[in-house]
């Protein structure tokens, strides 16, 4: 028994806790210095990472589109240009609270868009931003100004920049719009635009904002669009942690695009158009350059105008001058003879002659525009008079063999490859090869094959373009390519296949043209014009049993060393001479005049 007073002495082994106690305590050390080592691992080295991250974090960037290039025509004359467009804009970020939870500022939001279109007007009112969209955009557009309305008219803008400081975080946004002068003009030629995704290969970068600019959805606007486009910008904004603006760290500033001049000329077009619509015809004219390929004209009816911004997009139309299905009638006739010619079955001073029809069997045959005959004819008095026992003749001659390169003589039955060439028909080479392909029930080419394509008639398809191709090919010896661009000075000259036609015949055939249309029984006598000497020739195409025929003129000017070459077709129009020809002869006077000035 202890004594009174003392302590009983403690069971427990001395010190028994002690090793324990210090592998905690070396525990604890090694999980701090490890805390530590891993802080400071992150401060040193993950700093810059993590600070890039936060930064992204709080950083948009936003597209800036380019101002599009202009389209002019040939003098110069604005068609398609881009204007500046003013839209009325909100920055939510300065009339709201950042402690302002998000169905606040919707309220605060709709609150100041209705106050600003109360103002502006009854219409500003009624097309003011829905909730839905005002919602849309602080999800998806957070740090951009929401656009209230686009192309605000100027009246409007005056009146609200008087009382601007009434209405707290508005202003202006410029855009570019196009703006169409003489939009009834060369619509299929001219093209249009929409907004549109930018064509730049970066583009996914500004895929966290809503962006567009003008892309070129029809004509040489798409053709083109590359080179009218230029190259957009940004700015890099900075932002806060809820994605509201807060300043602009970086700009870049877009590019403007390239001014085009097209080879159009506008004031001649409109006149080419205006024929058409006169008298509500349907068809198409071209008048092309004949040594550079510049088209002039191209002019296709019915038309239809380019739309102002706001409006729906025009119906698309076929452009017939490039796509219409024709077959080409008589006026393939000079073509027929120069190749005749060629193959050395057609002499220029040997007579055929016609009695006012052409044999094809006992029971066919093909007549001729004079039923009672043309008599004893030669090269030039057939093409002056469009004999078409003379041409089935020289076809029946020429056979499957020769017939087969009336075609790639010049490329028919192919795409000419103008910058318009989405919207080009190939049209159809009327030859053995195509008959061997496409006609099952008859794959043969026939007698009657040879002399129905040496007229013009068959299976043949070509368009008013490639008709000018073919004209320039007979009248000068050129194969050209056409052109809806102005080159740029100091390129170089275009390289232009020739075809070497027999002397002899291509003279005759010339003298036929020009005897078309001056001579007492010539056919094109409509196309005389006054100081200038013409080369033409007409044609009446067969198309739809029981409608008239497509009526068809093509010429040439001056006839001693053409420079332009013009083509007229008039779907249903009956004969070319009486119909096509007057229409041409005043299309191809205003733009010979126009030349003169150049």
């Amino acid at each position: 028994m202890p004594e009174p007073g003392s302590q009983a002495p403690d069971p427990r082994p001395k010190h028994s806790y002690a090793p324990h106690c210090r592998a905690l305590r070396a525990a604890l050390l090694a999980l701090f210095l490890l805390l530590a080592a891993h802080v400071a691992w992150i401060q040193v080295f993950r700093a810059p990472a993590l600070k890039a991250g936060g930064a992204r974090q709080q950083q948009r960037l936003n597209f800036v589109p380019a101002k599009r290039g202009d389209l002019l025509d040939r003098h110069g004359l604005p068609l398609n240009i881009s204007v500046p467009s003013y839209d009325l804009a909100l920055r939510v970020e300065m009339i709201r609270d950042p402690r302002d939870t998000r169905k606040r500022t919707l309220d605060k939001m709709s609150a100041a868009i209705a106050d600003l279109g109360i103002f502006l007007g009854a219409h500003y009112y009624r097309s003011r931003p829905s909730h839905e969209q005002m919602l849309a955009h602080l999800k998806q557009n957070t740090p951009m100004p929401m656009i209230l309305w686009r192309h605000v008219e100027p009246a409007a803008l005056a009146k609200w920049a008087e009382r601007r400081h009434d209405f707290p975080g508005t202003e202006t946004v410029m855009s570019w719009k196009r703006r169409y002068e003489y939009p009834d003009l060369g619509f299929h030629v001219r093209g249009f635009t929409v907004l549109g995704l930018p064509a730049q290969h970066d583009f996914k970068r500004f895929r966290s904002l809503q962006f567009k600019e003008l892309i070129g959805a029809a004509g040489i606007e798409q053709a083109i669009n590359g080179r009218l486009r230029g190259e957009g910008g940004y700015e890099l904004l900075q932002t806060d942690v809820l994605a509201f603006r807060n300043r602009v760290i970086e700009t870049q500033p877009a590019i403007a695009g390239d001014d085009i001049r097209l080879t159009l000329d506008i004031l001649v077009q409109d006149l080419a158009e205006s024929l058409f619509n006169l008298d509500g015809l349907t068809g198409a004219a071209v008048v092309m350059d004949a040594v550079s390929g510049e088209v002039i004209v191209c002019a296709s009816a019915p038309t239809t105008s380019l739309p102002p911004p706001s409006e729906p997009l025009p119906t698309a139309l076929v452009n017939r001058a490039i796509a219409g299905h024709y077959p080409p009638g008589s006026a393939i006739k000079p073509l027929i003879a120069l190749v005749a010619a060629q193959e050395g079955v057609l002499s220029t001073t040997e007579t055929i002659d016609c009695p006012g029809y052409f044999t094809l069997s006992p029971k066919a045959s093909v007549a001729c525009s004079r039923s009672a005959g043309h008599g004893s004819l030669t090269l030039s008095e057939a093409i002056a008079q469009s004999c078409n026992v003379f041409f089935c003749t020289v076809g029946t001659r020429l056979g499957a063999q020769g017939m087969g390169k009336i075609g790639p003589t010049i490329g028919l039955g192919n795409r000419l490859y103008t910058e318009l060439w989405r919207a080009e028909n190939p049209g159809v080479d009327f030859s053995p090869d195509w008959v061997a392909q496409n006609r099952s029930d008859h794959p043969t080419w026939t007698t009657g094959d040879s002399a129905n394509a040496a007229i013009g008639q068959g299976a043949w398809i070509i368009t008013p373009m490639q008709m000018a191709v073919l004209t320039a090919a007979v009248t000068t010896g050129r194969v050209l390519t056409p052109t809806f661009i102005k080159p740029d000075p100091g390129t170089a000259e275009l390289l232009v296949n020739t075809i070497d036609w027999p002397q002899e015949a291509w003279q005759a055939v010339l003298e036929g043209m020009r005897a078309c249309v001056e001579a007492p029984l010539g056919t094109g006598r409509s196309m005389r014009m006054e100081g200038v000497s013409v080369l033409a020739k007409t044609g009446t195409a067969e198309n739809v049993p029981g409608k008239a025929p497509h009526a068809w003129t093509i010429a040439a000017l001056p006839a001693e060393q053409p420079t332009l070459v013009g083509v007229c077709v008039v779907e249903h129009g009956g004969s070319g001479g009486r119909v096509a020809a007057p229409i041409l002869k005043k299309i191809l006077a205003a733009a010979w005049n126009a030349k003169q000035g150049e």
